[in-house]
């Protein structure tokens, strides 16, 4: 049913008036084919939980997009794309970037929707292995959102600088009943104003020498991050590095009253109490007692003919909330390497093969078990096509 509302969406912009005539439709199919491999070690123990060959598809999507001249100046614009399964595995669309907005010649861009946060965006292309499994710096470090009910303004470009800054309400319903605080509804917050959270990022480009980027996100899924990014262009090799911190956002109470921080953890670092065993750093929904984590990331690609050879390594270190670990000593690492190779085919194709590992190592007082430590690795081929 979805796919033929999207097709019939699809087909009514393709009909559209002259006054809607610029519209796009477009879209990326990006599938590989991989071993996946997941190991656990520790005091006495040793096993695989998995060793197989699986087809994925990485981030593929579609999407409508356009722009209506409403001056000289000033135009309407909007974007809806959304996430499909290419292998036909899952026929559900989930949403990506979805907004509607204003873009002036001279004052800049407002749009308001779904959508990357500045945060998210401040990386540029750091991330080599962008959406690739076991690799994407999403399974290590926080700050890789994606939020709802998002206003977002973006100023023009001057002489390379821009900025960016977003701002979302917690929509908490502001119920407050001390007699049956079961009444209510929401994360305890009390986030019911015109906005409770915020990301922000301060950019500067000088085409085909370097990029730079500082960005901080306040209360975005209650977490607190600084983060620096840059890149480097000599020539045909492109390096670029990324570090973060991050904390649980510390105005989080109930009713008033603070209680230990919770914050949003994904990827790797969201399973490993629930499939390894080890202190719960996060539970199955992605929300545990971790309280500070620090991260970094440096990548590098270089480019020969067709040919681009590609190298990243990543690290984070997560702790525990002092509430809940008192003596503050329960820590976990886990370490990202990565590399790969792609073949451009033509302006709109190109094949690529990559190996990732990720080894997580948890401190003895983070261990609950006699896990000491657990790896993910990935050998994959794939092929992008873009549309």
């Amino acid at each position: 049913m979805k796919r033929k509302l999207l097709a019939a969406s699809i087909a009514g912009l393709m009909m559209a008036p002259a006054a809607l005539a610029d519209v796009t439709v477009y879209g990326k199919a990006n599938l590989s084919y991989q071993q996946l491999e997941e190991t656990y070690t520790g005091a006495g123990l040793d096993f695989t939980s998995q060793d197989n060959w699986e087809m994925l598809s990485n981030a593929s999507r579609i999407g409508i997009k356009g722009s209506h001249d409403i001056s000289d100046t000033l135009k309407g614009i909007y974007k809806i794309e959304y996430q499909y399964d290419a292998t036909g595995s899952n026929s559900n669309f989930d949403s990506r970037n979805i907004y509607v907005g204003l873009q002036h010649a001279t004052y800049g861009t407002l749009i308001g929707g779904k959508h990357d946060t500045p945060t998210k965006l401040s990386q540029g292309n750091v991330d080599q292995f962008n959406d690739l499994e076991y690799a994407d710096i999403k399974n290590y470090m926080v700050g890789e959102n994606r939020e709802d009910n998002i206003v977002m303004y973006s100023t023009p470009n001057f002489n390379g600088l821009s900025a960016t800054i977003a701002f979302m309400p917690g929509e908490d319903s502001g119920c407050v009943n001390p007699t049956n605080p079961a009444a209510c509804s929401g994360n305890g917050q009390d986030d019911n104003n015109f906005a409770d959270e915020y990301s922000v990022s301060v950019n500067y480009t000088q085409k085909d020498a370097f990029s730079v980027a500082i960005a901080m996100d306040d209360n975005v899924e209650n977490t607190d991050i600084l983060r620096v990014a840059g890149q480097v262009y000599l020539g045909s090799v492109t390096l670029g590095a990324l570090a973060q911190e991050a904390t649980v956002h510390d105005d989080y109470s109930v009713l008033g009253v603070p209680t230990a921080g919770i914050g949003k953890m994904g990827g790797i670092a969201k399973n490993i109490s629930t499939d390894n065993g080890l202190y719960d750093i996060a539970s199955a929904t992605g929300v545990g007692v971790w309280n500070k984590q620090s991260a970094m990331v440096v990548s590098a690609a270089w480019t020969i003919d067709d040919y681009t050879l590609k190298a990243q390594y990543g690290s984070s270190k997560t702790s525990t909330d002092s509430s809940v670990d008192p003596l503050n000593l329960a820590e976990f690492e886990i370490e990202s390497t990565s590399v790969g190779v792609d073949y451009q085919i033509d302006k709109y194709s190109k094949v690529f093969a990559y190996y990732s590992l990720l080894d997580a190592n948890p401190d003895a007082a983070f261990t609950k078990g006699t896990i000491k430590d657990d790896q993910w690795q990935t050998f994959g081929v794939g092929i992008e096509m873009n549309f």
